[in-house]
């Protein structure tokens, strides 16, 4: 990926933070598919609620993260 590349090339520091939300957003993906199967099957899905919830609180925060390291990475140059 594009984004990646330039991560490693410009910002290494915030390889940790940017692995970060994409490991966030892995998670909230795959409770989305498990919604999907189970509203395919018949299934409530009220059971996904507060694990989305949750999940979509926990990428928040991760990209919270990634600014505020991007931004003082850029002080620094």
């Amino acid at each position: 990926m594009r984004i990646e590349m330039l991560i490693d090339v410009y910002f290494p520091n915030i390889r940790e933070e940017y692995e970060a939300i994409l490991d966030a957003r892995e998670h909230l993906n795959n409770i989305t598919f498990k919604h999907k199967v189970a509203y395919k099957n018949g299934e409530d899905g009220i059971r996904f609620l507060k694990l989305f919830q949750d999940a979509l609180k926990n990428v928040e925060q991760e990209a919270e993260k990634l600014k505020l390291s991007i931004s003082n990475e850029l002080k620094s140059i």
